[in-house]
Parts: structure tokens; C-alpha cells; sequence
């Protein structure tokens, strides 16, 4: 168990492609577990990669404790890493699938037994030790792997989108359960995922990429309600916060041609997008005074909610209500926004202001 320090990474594959990973930097606790969140491309794998030494930086350094593991081996890193595909040996059994990274470590046969016994306790694998991965379910092989990783007691774990090859039902089950087993071991924890829900409901950070950079780092509910700029806004959450071009006119901001939105006193005049959360955003489906007339494009009924889609000239936004509130397509309805729901960002950066 120990901290992860990356300083200045880089890392290109092709001078026209230009770097995938660039600059990058980031301190991870000693315990904690951060996700690497983005969109495909972004840089993020090849960041577990370098860590792993499965690729090495064309720049900086990398850290695990005091140890700058650049010129070491994997082998020699005394990490353990868990990819999307499960890499069980299908002719071996749960119990030899676990004993055989101690055996390669050369450990006592007390030892193994007991390490693997303990793991084994650890995720309800100890009815299935005699059972070929063929035998299992995904959600099972899935343990496998995570418990052929927790024998080794490495100081870091590594894993690569794991639970993506799950049924959804059982992606949900396995990322309750591997964040109560970070939490049993203790062991500094990174995973890779473009899977927002995943990294919001598991990490105690978040680091968002897009384009090798790191956009933000935080912890879940600071990104979600003070995202650094359009990209995180966009890319956190489900529906994701609606961004809406304005106008900053007077003593307000104007949407849409004729929603008025109020707006701080030291704004200075121009174009601005304005950043609300769907759930942020009340409809009414009578006429209120003050609240704003929009057409309905199409309603979501999602059992506990209703997903609204209204029409903003030719883009849209998208509103969250009861179960019961559900209007046709070119309904009128009535909408506003919750007090201190408003996100604002530089209409030409994407920056928060």
C-alpha cells in the first residue's frame, strides 16, 4: 500500500496523431480510490498503462511510495492489475486460478492456503474452489480476477474497465462490492472507466479527461455540482446539465429570445452559456407568472421520473419531473430554474466563471 505521484507525464505514438497523454500530473493518496474518467481516446488507459509499465513516458516520472518506477519492470513494480477481459486459465480451478501468482512469488504452502482462503471468504468464492471459470458466471469470473489480484497484497491496484463486460443488473451489484472490498483492503486503487455512474458512485476522486489533459479532479459531488467547464458539464451526469447559449443583457442573462434568467451584478455584457441541471429546472404544465413557455418535444418515463425534452430553437433541453407528469409532443409547458442552480461559463473558453 502506498501513494501514486505522476509528474509531467507525456506519452505520443504518432508525431502527426501529436501526444495522447500531455503533461499530465497527479497525486494519489495512500488508500484511495481515483477514477480516470473519459471519453474513449482520451488518454486514460494509456495513463494505467505507464503506471503498470505494460508503456513507458516519453517524459516524467512516476512514483509508487518514495520509488520512481520508470526504469522498473512491471514485474518489479509490485502492482496488480485487473483488465476488462477476466484472463482466467480456463483449465485450472478457482482455488489454482488464485494459488498461482503466490506460487510464481515462491511462497509457503501455509501461506498460500491462507491468503487464498482469506480472499476467497472475502468474496463469497468459497463454494465455487473447485469450479472451472467455464462453470461461472460473469459476475463470478469477475471475482476471480479481482481475488487473484488481492492475494498478491500489492501496494497498488490497477483496473482497466472491469465491469465492463457485465449485464447491467450485475455492474451494479459488482461496483457496490469492489468498492466495499477497496475498503476491507485498503489498497491504493486506480480504475479506468468511461462509465460516469461507475466513477461517480465508487471513487473518492474523480479525474476528468479529454484529450490527454486532466479537465478536473474532485470528489464526485464537487464535479457534479461545480463542473470546471462545459466539457465536465456535459460529461458528468445523467441526462447531463443542460448548457444554453445567453445573452447577458441588463441586470439578467437572456435565453431562448425572451427567458430572463437573473444573473450576478458584476457580469460584465456578452455571450455566456448558461449550465442548469435537469433536475434543477422546474416544469409546470399550467402558466405561472415569471416562468418561461417551452414546446415539448418528447417525454422519457423512466418509472421513478420523467425525462421532459423540450425545444430550445434547434437544440434541446431536457428537464426531470414526477412519474406522473408526462406531456405530449408540442405541448406548452412552463419551466424555471431552482434558486442557485445556475452554472455559468465563457461562451468562447468553456471555462466556469
Amino acid at each position: 500500500m502506498a501513494p501514486v505521484n505522476l509528474q509531467h507525464l507525456w506519452k505520443s505514438y504518432d508525431e502527426k496523431q501529436g501526444p495522447i497523454v500531455r503533461n499530465l500530473s497527479l497525486h494519489i493518496a495512500d488508500g484511495e480510490l481515483i477514477s480516470l474518467l473519459g471519453p474513449s481516446g482520451c488518454g486514460k488507459t494509456t495513463t494505467l498503462r505507464m503506471i503498470a509499465g505494460l508503456e513507458f513516458p516519453d517524459a516524467g516520472e512516476i512514483f509508487i511510495g518514495d520509488q520512481n518506477v520508470v526504469p522498473l519492470a512491471a514485474k518489479d513494480r509490485d502492482i496488480a492489475l485487473v483488465f476488462q477481459q477476466y484472463a482466467l486459465y480456463p483449465h485450472m480451478t478457482v482455488r489454482e486460478n488464485l494459488e498461482y501468482p503466490l506460487k510464481i512469488q515462491k511462497l509457503t504452502r501455509e501461506e498460500i492456503d491462507r491468503r487464498v482462503n482469506d480472499a476467497a471468504k472475502l468474496l463469497g468464492l468459497t463454494g465455487k474452489m473447485d469450479r472451472k471459470p467455464g462453470e461461472l458466471s460473469g459476475g463470478e469470473q469477475q471475482r476471480v480476477a479481482l481475488g487473484r489480484a488481492i492475494v498478491r497484497r500489492p501496494k497498488v491496484f490497477l483496473m482497466d474497465e472491469p465491469l465492463s463486460n457485465l449485464d447491467a443488473i450485475l455492474r451494479v451489484q459488482m461496483r457496490s462490492h469492489l468498492k466495499a472490498l477497496q475498503r476491507e483492503t485498503g489498497v491504493t486503487t486506480v480504475i479506468v472507466t468511461h462509465d460516469q455512474s461507475e466513477a461517480m458512485s465508487m471513487s473518492d476522486r474523480i479525474a476528468v479527461m479529454n484529450q490527454g489533459i486532466i479537465q478536473q479532479i474532485g470528489d464526485p459531488d464537487h464535479i457534479y455540482q461545480h463542473p470546471a467547464n462545459t466539457f465536465v458539464a456535459g460529461f458528468i451526469g445523467d441526462p447531463p446539465m443542460n448548457l444554453m447559449p445567453g445573452e447577458r443583457t441588463g441586470d439578467g442573462i437572456v435565453v431562448d429570445g425572451s427567458w430572463r434568467i437573473h444573473a450576478p451584478a458584476d457580469l460584465p455584457p456578452g455571450p455566456i452559456t448558461v449550465g442548469a441541471r435537469p433536475e434543477n429546472i422546474r416544469l409546470s404544465l399550467t402558466e405561472r407568472e415569471d416562468w418561461h413557455p417551452m414546446t415539448v418535444y418528447i417525454s422519457e418515463p423512466q418509472g421513478s421520473e420523467t425525462i421532459v425534452n423540450l425545444r430550445l430553437g434547434e437544440e434541446f433541453i431536457r428537464v426531470v419531473t414526477e412519474p406522473e407528469i408526462r406531456p405530449g409532443p408540442n405541448e406548452t409547458v412552463w419551466v424555471n430554474l431552482e434558486r442557485g442552480a445556475l452554472r455559468l461559463f465563457d461562451a468562447t473558453t468553456g471555462q466556469a466563471i
